[in-house]
């Protein structure tokens, strides 16, 4: 019998390796301070993926790496980039010069992958933590992203994306941005800033367009060439809106929307919210939810949440809870819309069309059945160059009719343009 000499903790895979220079912690979040600490305590720079970390423990931990100056990415960092290598969860996309702060994996994703569609590349995208422009943390470890991407010499553009902020942490963060000499396109999801913006900092409202921006700055094109491409895919956008409302059943007017990215499922979040009325969710910025498992009128729910997944599989890798939610939304009389995303990449589920599309097929032939129609829309984040190859995956949802969009946010937009006008016939405006 063969003798297992793998190390069981940080301290003795240190002794093992010759300097490492980054520590990648994916343990239940009760023990994954204590490997941290470890880690910073060899000098090296550390990457938490694991969740339930409580706030205390990342302050003190990330002021802990601000002093010895290395990186405490996370915790929630599921995925970034290092000199082009994806580190977790990441997509196969090329190496070039913009640089990535984000403070969610998926909205990083997001950009690269349109980085990518763009023929640019990316330098390095790293995931500072959803917490980290909290109060609480205060934007410690985005600081230290942005001084390291703005010291970085491959690095010519730099891309900030942020959850939901805090107000101060975020103004504070735009104010360091704006001391580079370097261009700093931005998206800070739901945060409107009253301070003056700097002249190298361009702040945008969906991802799509700050990536857009980016890519931009870097071929120093036109700023007004992001908004045509913009209105390109809002054409096609509106095609869909006009061919589904006429098809839909109008005593039918609800969203149910299902995300495994945080990032993304913030953004449908805050750009729905003033669009159709009130937003129930398990996420701040909409109306709570009382009961995760039931959806109540326009519903989007972040399956990576850690309250679903205890015990459970990332929803980046297992589909099943989103199969499931997918067949019994399509039950309910409420439902016009069902919503989801589609994450590939490096880590992640190697097949999720195989899943997902026997699920939608599953929902449609009840819906005929009952003489009823939903609109099934995904955002797949990806390319063809991602083990799981997008333009495969899309196929395979596009021959169960779903539809499937360039973007999250256009996905998000064409979605709530069908609830929209379903509202309008419905209360005889339209």
């Amino acid at each position: 019998m063969m003798q297992d000499n793998r190390p069981k903790t940080t301290r003795s895979a240190f002794k093992l390796m010759a300097n490492p220079n980054l520590t990648l912690i994916s343990v239940d979040g009760l023990y994954a301070p204590y490997e941290a600490n470890t880690a910073l305590d060899e000098n090296c720079n550390v990457m938490i993926v694991s969740g339930n970390i409580t706030l205390d423990e990342e302050i003190y931990l990330k002021k802990k790496a601000l002093e010895k100056g290395l990186l405490m990415l996370g915790p929630d960092s599921a995925g970034s980039i290092i000199n082009g290598k994806g580190i977790g969860f990441a997509n196969c996309v090329r190496r070039g010069s913009i640089g990535i702060a984000g403070t969610g994996s998926s909205a990083m994703q997001a950009a690269s992958v349109i980085i990518n569609k763009e023929s640019l590349g990316v330098s390095h995208a790293l995931c500072s933590g959803s917490r980290d422009l909290s109060a609480g943390v205060g934007g410690i470890m985005t600081e230290q992203v942005l001084n390291r991407l703005n010291e970085d010499p491959e690095t010519k553009v730099i891309l900030i994306l942020a959850n939901p902020p805090n107000k101060v942490a975020a103004d504070k963060i735009i104010d360091l941005a704006g001391t580079f000499k370097k261009p700093v396109a931005a998206c800070f999801i739901g945060h409107i800033t009253e301070k003056e913006i700097p002249k190298n900092v361009f702040l945008t409202k969906t991802i799509e367009e700050a990536a857009l921006f980016a890519c931009a700055l870097y071929k120093k094109e036109r700023l007004e060439l992001v908004q045509f491409k913009i209105e390109k895919n809002s054409r096609i956008v509106n095609k869909f809106t006009e061919e589904k409302v006429n098809a839909a059943p109008h005593s039918s007017r609800h969203i149910r929307a299902f995300y495994s990215g945080s990032s993304l499922a913030y953004e449908a979040v805050f750009t729905l919210k003033d669009k159709i009325g009130d937003i129930y969710s398990n996420l701040k910025g909409a109306k709570p939810l009382m009961d995760y498992s039931k959806s109540t009128g326009n519903t989007i729910i972040d399956l990576s949440d850690y309250e679903l997944t205890k015990g459970k599989i990332n929803p980046f890798i297992d589909y099943i809870d989103k199969c499931e939610r997918i067949k019994k939304e399509a039950d309910s009389e409420d439902t016009a819309v069902i919503l989801f995303d589609v994450i590939l990449g490096y880590a992640a589920c190697p097949n999720p069309s195989e899943y997902l599309a026997p699920a939608v097929k599953c929902a449609k032939e009840k819906l005929i059945a009952r003489g009823r129609n939903i609109t099934f829309i995904a955002y797949i984040c990806g390319t063809d160059n991602d083990p799981q190859n997008y333009t495969k995956q899309e196929k395979v949802l596009n021959d169960e009719g779903v539809i499937t969009l360039a973007t999250n946010s256009a996905c998000v937009k064409l979605a709530g343009n069908i609830i929209e006008r379903l509202k309008k016939i419905k209360t005889g405006i339209y």
